[in-house]
C-alpha cells in the first residue's frame, strides 16, 4: 500500500532577493518529513533563511500583537 506524500512550500523574505516573495516569488516545493521541518533551508539565490507562510502569518500577528519573542 502506498502512503500519500504530503508537501509544504518554502519562500525568501529577503526584499533584495530577486526570487523572494517581494519579486517573483520563488517557492520551494519540500516533502514534509520531520528531517526537512527541523532542517534550515536557504534561499539559492541569495541565503537567506527561508521560511513557510504559516511562520509569515504568525510574525505579522506578533508585530501587530506588539509581542517580541525571545531567541
Amino acid at each position: 500500500m502506498k502512503h500519500p506524500h504530503f508537501f509544504y512550500h518554502l519562500y525568501c523574505i529577503n526584499m533584495a532577493c530577486p526570487g523572494s516573495v517581494f519579486g517573483t516569488i520563488h517557492e520551494i516545493r519540500l516533502e514534509l518529513t520531520s528531517e526537512n521541518i527541523t532542517n534550515t533551508h536557504l534561499c539559492p539565490q541569495c541565503g537567506a533563511t527561508l521560511v513557510t507562510a504559516i511562520d509569515i502569518e504568525i510574525r505579522q500577528i506578533l508585530v501587530e500583537a506588539r509581542i517580541q519573542l525571545q531567541r
